[in-house]
């Protein structure tokens, strides 16, 4: 309850209560945020906001989910009462395969077999070579003291 309290004292000016009563007398029917935000004028991210806190405090739930599109939106409605389950989109019902019946449980997993790999070091002459192209324009590298 303690969370809650610290939430609802931050909404106390005036302006932030005019807000409020914006956003609660713009979802008397069942609206997404982007619909609330485009009837009150307000940006969607201070929408959100609102209605965390109003969600919160008990005075908005979510009345239903939208069902267009790939990702479900939930439609918030003023007043007290239990949040609507949450049923998945058209799209998402496609993603999920049920599993068959005939799955059997052969227990753990066998374990990673592994090969030693030895490294061995380069066969080197001793000297650095130029690539063939510097080599072209500059001659063979001679090494620092030739």
């Amino acid at each position: 309850m303690a969370k809650a309290e610290t939430v609802s004292t931050r909404f106390v000016t005036a302006q932030c209560r005019a807000t409020l009563a914006r956003i609660l007398a713009a979802t008397t029917s069942p609206s997404t945020v982007q619909t609330i935000a485009a009837t009150t004028g307000l940006s969607v991210s201070t929408v959100k906001v609102y209605t965390r806190h109003l969600r919160a405090t008990g005075q908005m739930h979510i009345g239903g989910w939208d069902g267009h599109g790939e990702l479900r939106r939930h439609l918030l409605l003023a007043g007290e009462g239990e949040d609507a389950a949450y049923m998945p989109g058209p799209g998402q019902l496609k993603k999920l395969k049920p599993l068959p019946d005939d799955i059997e449980d052969d227990g753990p997993p066998d374990p990673i077999e592994t090969r030693t790999v030895v490294i061995r070091p380069a066969v080197t002459t001793g000297q650095a070579r130029r690539d063939r192209f510097s080599a072209a324009l500059f001659g063979e590298y001679r090494g620092a003291h030739a």
